[in-house]
C-alpha cells in the first residue's frame, strides 16, 4: 500500500483497532524498526517511523513521542502500529526541506542524537508567515533552513493532490524539539 493510501485509510477508520496495536507493540523486538500512526487536532494525521527508545518510567517513544503508557497499551492518539522490515528508500521526488509548502505532503527523514534515525509523515504545516515548517511535531524548515537534524526531504503530494485534511497554519510553534 502506498503511503498516501495508507493515510488515506487511516483517515478515515472510524475506530481504532486497540487489540492490534497492544499485540504488535508487546510482540515487537526492542530494535525493530516501527511505524506509528498518529492524529492530532493541532498536526493533523502523521506518521513516524524508527527504532523506538524505552525511557525510564518504561514507556517507549517513537521520534520524541510516547506510543505506549508504559504497560504496553496504545496511548489515545495512536492510530495504528505496525513493525517493518526498515526505513527503506521511501516514495515521492526528494526536494529541500525549505521548498516543503502549507499542505503538501511529505516525508522527512531526520537524525538526531537521541532518537536516532526516523522518518515523519505527513501534512506539511507553517506558521502563517511561512517562516517555520512542521511534519508532524517536527520543525523541519526554520527562518529559510532546514533544521539541522534533517537528512532528507520528499513531497509526496503537492497541496490540493490528496485526500489528507490539512490542519489550519499554526499560528505559535515550540522550539524544544530542534
Amino acid at each position: 500500500m502506498s503511503t498516501i493510501d495508507r493515510l488515506a485509510a487511516a483517515q478515515t477508520a472510524t475506530k481504532r483497532d486497540v487489540a492490534a496495536m497492544t499485540t504488535a507493540i508487546a510482540e515487537r523486538d526492542a530494535l525493530d524498526t516501527v511505524r506509528a500512526t498518529f492524529r492530532e487536532d493541532r498536526y493533523g494525521l502523521f506518521e513516524y517511523a524508527g527504532v523506538p527508545v524505552t525511557v525510564s518510567d518504561g514507556s517507549r517513544l517513537l521520534a520524541a513521542r510516547p506510543f505506549d503508557s508504559g504497560t504496553g497499551k496504545p496511548t489515545s492518539p495512536l492510530r495504528a502500529f505496525e513493525v517493518l522490515d526498515g526505513l527503506g528508500d521511501g516514495d515521492g521526488d526528494v526536494v529541500p526541506a525549505t521548498d516543503l509548502q502549507h499542505g503538501e505532503l511529505a516525508t522527512v527523514r531526520l537524525e538526531h542524537t537521541l532518537y536516532g534515525v526516523f522518518e515523519v509523515t505527513g501534512v506539511a504545516l507553517q506558521t502563517p508567515d511561512g517562516s517555520r515548517t512542521l511534519v508532524g511535531e517536527w520543525i523541519v524548515a526554520d527562518g529559510g533552513a532546514p533544521a539541522h537534524d534533517v537528512v532528507e526531504a520528499r513531497r509526496l503530494a503537492a497541496a490540493g493532490e490528496h485526500d489528507v485534511a490539512v490542519p489550519a497554519p499554526l499560528a505559535h510553534v515550540e522550539t524544544d524539539v530542534l
